[in-house]
């Protein structure tokens, strides 16, 4: 009996698990990001993989169906490369500043008071719950116009974006920065900045955010690929349910109204932020 309610833990731990990453690669297909955000909980909590080579995993996963999803809008004339230099370049040193440096200097034990303790794996899934409740938070605000000019309902924000290149360009840097602490791709940062700061077609900036979130997952990549503990088989797995659910969320993206979807998905993320960070707190 015992062995029998093991079985079924364990394979509804693996079907929901392998659930999650289904939904990450229709969440990039769809929206251009928050891959990520579901690949990290389902890693750490459903499988069991310490977050530390969590953040590799999920590099290669969001890498490859970023890279898969962007082909697509690539064949739209969708991805603006232009725009796209401005946040993989800061990304870039962001990523070998945080990998070099700041990575190698955090022990594994934060610090402690009483009976709990802040260890390193702690600290980077207590990040992950905050940067969770800001994506959330982004993907379920409504905060829309219409450009007067033009029949198209693409979001507008009347600025000039040539003065916004500043701040875009340290939004590409924190981007690089949470790909290599946090091993997300940052595809929630990038579309509402290409739009709020730069002006840029929502559709353009989901292709945009989707090649530069491809190319800091490689370049993060290339600073894990000799990480200890990699399984491979169990890796190449994840990247191909993570590819059929960036097809199945590139499909359905043609079909739904995605601001719907999105916003139901942030509640989603919203929730499971919270279950993170109460896991967390109460170890």
């Amino acid at each position: 009996m015992h062995l029998l309610e093991n079985s079924l833990q364990y394979i509804l731990e693996f079907g929901l698990g392998y659930l999650g990453v289904l939904l990450a690669g229709i969440s990039l297909g769809l929206t251009g990001g928050g891959g990520s955000i579901l690949a990290m909980p389902v890693l750490v909590y459903l499988f069991g993989v310490e977050p530390f080579l969590a953040r590799t995993y999920s590099l290669f996963m969001v890498g490859a169906g970023a890279i898969a999803g962007s082909w697509q809008y690539y064949k739209n004339k969708e991805i603006s490369f232009p725009l796209a230099l401005i946040y993989v370049l800061p990304g870039f040193l962001a990523i070998y500043f945080t990998s070099t440096f700041l990575m190698p200097m955090l022990p594994k034990e934060i610090f402690s008071i009483g009976s709990f303790t802040l260890t390193k794996d702690g600290l980077i899934m207590l990040c992950f719950s905050i940067v969770m409740f800001l994506s959330a938070y982004g993907m379920i605000r409504e905060k829309k116009e219409t450009n007067p000019n033009s029949n198209t309902h693409e979001l507008y924000i009347d600025t000039n974006p040539k003065t916004n290149v500043p701040l875009a360009l340290l939004m590409g840097a924190a981007v690089g920065m949470l790909t290599e602490f946090l091993g997300a791709g940052g595809g929630f940062l990038i579309v509402p900045s290409l739009v709020l700061f730069l002006k840029t077609p929502i559709k353009t900036a989901v292709g945009t955010s989707l090649f530069v979130v491809s190319l800091n997952s490689l370049s993060g990549i290339f600073f894990h690929i000799d990480t200890d503990g990699i399984d491979h088989f169990f890796l190449l797995r994840f990247v191909l349910i993570t590819l059929t659910g960036v097809w199945i969320g590139g499909n359905l993206s043609k079909k739904i109204d995605s601001n719907k979807l999105k916003k139901g998905f942030g509640y989603f993320v919203l929730l499971m932020a919270l279950v993170i960070l109460s896991q967390e707190l109460t170890k």
